[in-house]
């Protein structure tokens, strides 16, 4: 695989201006090869912390790759942390197009997560039209769960 990422240097006008950079990527489709530039214009220090940003990222990638490899997770699911508050999760919920992943991630919180949810929803959504209709109708009170 050739180098997936460039370093793009900015041409500066004067001697007291710092260096910046920005970072692109290697685009090829077909015939044609491009480098498209992925950050804003940094100077050297910022460089290097966008560097180790991504770095993280792919690292928290290697470890819901080994998550899925081990069964933890399913490919293609969110994994919505259980500590975020019913609005955050709400704000994630609806705006999955899916309706059929909609209920997979909802029924995949803790029953605790999903009830408070579930409050959350009733108190704050209209529940004639959107996600809020979608979730009224097939939410089942004795259970926490939604229905297909």
């Amino acid at each position: 695989m050739p180098n997936l990422f460039e370093i793009i240097p900015e041409t500066m006008d004067g001697k007291d201006i710092p260096a910046t950079f920005l970072l692109g990527v290697r685009l090829k489709i077909g015939q044609h090869e491009s480098i498209c530039p992925i950050t804003d214009s940094l100077t050297y220090d910022n460089f290097r912390s966008e560097i180790n940003l991504l770095k993280n990222e792919l690292t928290e990638i290697l470890k819901k790759l080994e998550s899925i490899k081990n069964g933890d997770e399913k490919p293609g699911t969110l994994n919505i942390e259980q500590n975020k508050s019913p609005q955050e999760i709400w704000e994630i919920l609806s705006e999955i197009p899916d309706n059929s992943l909609l209920i997979e991630q909802f029924n995949s919180l803790s029953e605790d997560k999903r009830r408070e949810l579930a409050d959350y929803i009733f108190a704050n959504c209209n529940m004639f039209s959107g996600k809020g209709s979608f979730f009224s109708a097939r939410y089942i009170q004795e259970t926490g769960l939604l229905t297909a």
